[in-house]
């Protein structure tokens, strides 16, 4: 045997156990269950730093730590060394900062901070200034706020309002709205893919109809889908289409506002598109947390003023748009439970 590999008897730190190394190792301890065990000391208790008093100390996995108590009430526990060349001063106490009874531009109160979320972000309970209620968001957001979501109802009304006078009246003719011809947007109710068509169960046949100055034309049913399109097809070209020449002569002011407004939607939604394609799908199994605050900033990068039919969701009580899609971002609910809430509640979600 060799001189590197003698093995020397030595003596364990914890339970006193004589056990055998090879040389050159020294361990002080005979197994990971002693050198996990706390080996009390208590050879700076009364020692002062900062705001910290040591009421005990104790050796554990080769480092001396430290209980300490802080001047505030508060509790720690630290490396000694840590005390020693001043990284450690206080419980925490002197970092946080008093944030009670504050009040931000918009009237909102803040009451205290509550609790840091599985981000990491601070919240707080705040007053509305509205309806008194008591309401809790993320602390960074608290300069932006500006209710607990009851100005929604009057701030949705008032946006809509200056839309209808600025565009929506602009498309309505004889009790029909022209946008709806133009945009050919489908219904989110709609499953069979085509507008004006649907799936008759009791018949087993598919439906076609069209919708024209209040009134629901039925165009009749068919066993094939490919017949219900092609008459749906028909009826927009003889009903939609002498109605939209005949608006653009006799009203082509009117006309370019309708034509404006729909292209400017066009543009929006083949970029949003052109964005989640890139990303493939916005589920939340499927995307990062970076990937879901681009995703909603995609998609609502147009509120605040280029949307002609805004409907005030920049006011949803959060202050901000990416406030009403928080949940979102941080994988607590999926975007199609947020916008079937926020339908179920006219508006407001929980």
């Amino acid at each position: 045997m060799t001189e590197k590999n003698k093995m020397f008897p030595l003596k364990c730190k914890v339970c006193g156990k004589t056990f055998y190394a090879e040389y050159p190792k020294h361990p002080q301890y005979c197994s990971e269950e002693c050198r996990n065990t706390k080996i009390i000391k208590n050879e700076h208790v009364g020692e002062k730093f900062g705001k910290l008093t040591i009421v005990s100390d104790f050796q554990k996995n080769g480092y001396r730590y430290a209980e300490c108590k802080c001047e505030c009430g508060g509790a720690k526990t630290t490396l000694y060394k840590s005390l020693r060349n001043g990284g450690t001063t206080s419980c925490g106490c002197i970092r946080r900062i008093d944030v009670s009874n504050k009040v931000n531009s918009h009237g909102v109160k803040l009451i205290r901070r509550t609790q840091k979320d599985k981000n990491g972000m601070w919240r707080c309970l705040c007053e509305c200034p509205k309806c008194g209620k008591e309401f809790e968001i993320q602390l960074n957001k608290f300069n932006r706020t500006k209710s607990c979501g009851c100005i929604v109802s009057e701030k949705s009304s008032e946006n809509m309002k200056v839309g209808w006078e600025n565009i929506t009246s602009q498309g309505i003719e004889d009790n029909t709205q022209i946008f709806s011809m133009v945009s050919k947007t489908k219904s989110k109710n709609n499953t069979s893919g085509v507008r004006g068509i649907s799936f008759n169960k009791a018949q087993g046949k598919w439906t076609a109809y069209i919708g024209f100055q209040r009134k629901l034309i039925y165009l009749g049913r068919y066993s094939k889908m490919e017949d219900a399109i092609a008459a749906r097809k028909d009826a927009e070209e003889k009903i939609y289409g002498g109605f939209l020449e005949e608006f653009k002569k006799e009203h082509p002011e009117r006309w370019k506002i309708v034509e404006s407004s729909h292209e400017k939607a066009q543009k929006r939604k083949k970029k949003f598109m052109e964005k989640i394609m890139e990303i493939k799908s916005i589920l939340i199994k499927d995307t990062t947390r970076e990937e879901r605050i681009r995703i909603v900033q995609e998609g609502l990068n147009q509120c605040g003023g280029a949307c002609d039919f805004c409907n005030g969701c920049d006011n949803l009580g959060g202050g901000s748009v990416d406030a009403f899609y928080e949940p979102y971002i941080n994988g607590e609910k999926e975007l199609r439970e947020i916008n079937e809430e926020y339908r179920s509640n006219s508006g407001l979600v929980k």
